[in-house]
């Protein structure tokens, strides 16, 4: 009985610390989504954030833009639309580059608040 609990405690640390470290590698920042839809004209899913994102240096201060052609950007837009209808936040990290002016997303989640 000893073992299972010692195993027990030694897998809820582990679980503790993989929890910590991904939120440290990736450090989502959360963000309130104010509009999300898709542009044929920059073939990009973009969406319109209330808070400010010009740390990432784009020039479009409240955008976040990911190409059509990336493999995410279906999942990007549905996760964007979620919290439009649910009330909750996006999480994201940006890659620090610019796609159409506005800054590109690295890693996102939807938050629970």
């Amino acid at each position: 009985m000893k073992n299972v609990i010692k195993g027990a405690f030694s897998l809820s640390l582990a679980l503790g610390l993989v929890a910590t470290s991904a939120h440290a590698v990736y450090d989502l920042k959360p963000y309130t989504v104010l509009e999300a839809g898709a542009s044929n004209l920059t073939n990009t899913v973009f969406v319109v954030v209330k808070e400010d994102v010009s740390h990432s240096g784009c020039s479009e201060s409240n955008f976040i833009r990911l190409p059509l052609s990336n493999q995410l950007s279906d999942t990007f837009l549905e996760t964007a639309k979620e919290a439009i209808t649910s009330g909750k936040k996006i999480g994201v990290s940006f890659s620090g580059s610019c796609t159409n002016g506005a800054a590109t997303p690295k890693n996102f989640s939807l938050r629970a608040q």
